[in-house]
């Protein structure tokens, strides 16, 4: 209980999500234990022929860079995939020059990845969760920073563009949105109305100590 792969057909299409174990909010201090359970179902799910195969919201244990060429860059053991994509979730974080200096950048990001495990495509959450992923009015309450995760402030994404790749001969597009995002019906119509043939909503309750989503 708790990890696992369900395989389900969406438009024909078979869309498989990987479940990943309960680490807490400090997944970086346990990578090689969820790498090590998430990706031989990864690969299981690739060998029953899932098309897509989703990995939860920011389920990769350490941060990467917004411009990865591919996860061989940062985990060359992996081994490639025979016929089907990932959608993987990860944080990233770039240093950029402020008026103070230079400050990390952190979005919440989905990664669209082919079998050959290079990235195809990135997409950054739109709308942030309050008090989870940034402080409301924190310049005049100071206090909250002491009570919301670590990882807040985390910067909005604003490109709200379908994901697609090619499996069995045609085109597959589907709408990779992130967790909260589903809270806002016109997300979803913006995806809708670029003829989106699925939704996908990954998301990851592990920093409130509950088991999996």
């Amino acid at each position: 209980p708790g990890v696992g792969v369900d395989v389900r057909r969406e438009r024909r299409q078979r869309v498989a999500f990987a479940r990943k174990p309960e680490v807490g909010i400090d997944a970086a201090r346990h990578a090689e234990r969820i790498v090590g359970r998430m990706w031989p179902l990864t690969l299981e799910a690739d060998r029953q022929g899932a098309a897509l195969v989703a990995w939860p919201e920011a389920s990769w244990p350490r941060a990467l860079p917004p411009a990865l060429p591919g996860l061989l860059a940062v985990a060359p053991d992996l081994e490639p995939l025979q016929g089907a994509h990932l959608l993987l979730g990860a944080t990233t974080v770039q240093w950029i020059q402020g008026p103070q200096g230079r400050v990390p950048q952190v979005e919440n990001t989905a990664f669209l990845l082919g079998p050959d495990l290079r990235v195809q495509d990135r997409y950054v959450k739109h709308h942030l969760v309050p008090f989870g992923e940034y402080v409301p009015l924190r310049e005049w309450l100071p206090f909250l920073r002491a009570v919301v995760p670590a990882m807040a402030p985390i910067a909005a994404g604003g490109r709200l563009v379908p994901m697609s790749f090619e499996s069995g001969g045609r085109r597959i597009t589907f709408a990779p949105m992130i967790c909260f995002d589903a809270i806002f019906p016109e997300v979803a119509r913006t995806f809708a109305l670029q003829d989106a043939d699925f939704l996908v909503n990954p998301t990851n309750d592990a920093w409130y100590c509950l088991l999996y989503t």
